[in-house]
């Protein structure tokens, strides 16, 4: 079985020298909302858990954003 890297937004934003307010503009959410779902405290929806995926080039996925039930 391949072994699969996940990788968090936290860590994104890190390795590609983001900040909040870069990737707020780019997914057009507001800079807050992006620094809670970095620090897990808010879940994106899933149409934007989607977006972010899309933009981080498939390195954030919908399943590291969204907590299970």
């Amino acid at each position: 079985m391949e072994t699969v890297r996940l990788m968090k937004l936290q860590t994104h934003m890190d390795t590609q020298g983001l900040k909040d307010k870069q990737v707020a503009a780019d997914l057009g959410v507001a800079r807050s909302f992006v620094s809670q779902i970095r620090r897990g405290q808010r879940e994106p929806s899933l149409k934007l858990a989607v977006a972010i995926e899309r933009w981080s080039g498939g390195a954030v996925t919908p399943a590291e954003l969204l907590v299970e039930t």
